[in-house]
């Protein structure tokens, strides 16, 4: 099994969710009573764009192709942004940086799927 395996990154993508499903609740258990939409549902963004994607490759027998590296850091940087969202709205405020996090997962998140369609193209 190498680090590239799909099941293996599925299981690492499944550790994050499990991560950050804890995370939010221990956070919003400490914060009197305040909840927030982005900090109940941030384990979704890793579930949804890592555990699922990667387990449909695995099933296919596929092999991660380049960009990859792009895709995690982008599930990585959208995961952060719900989290900080949450983090703002439960704090009771508003953040004009919020917007980054989305900016800069979803390009990561296209910068991802870029090498995958040149790749099969050129096949």
């Amino acid at each position: 099994m190498s680090t590239s395996d799909p099941c293996r990154i599925a299981l690492r993508y499944a550790l994050a969710t499990a991560f950050t499903a804890v995370f939010g609740m221990v956070y919003e258990h400490f914060s009197f009573g305040v909840y927030s939409p982005f900090m109940l549902y941030a384990f979704m963004v890793p579930l949804l764009l890592g555990v699922i994607p990667f387990l449909l490759l695995a099933l296919r027998h596929g092999v991660p192709r380049p960009g990859t590296g792009f895709w995690h850091c982008g599930v990585a940087a959208i995961t952060m942004g719900y989290i900080f969202q949450g983090i703002i709205s439960i704090y009771g405020t508003d953040s004009a940086f919020t917007w980054g996090y989305w900016v800069a997962g979803s390009t990561l998140l296209l910068a991802g799927i870029i090498p995958r369609k040149q790749k099969k193209q050129e096949a």
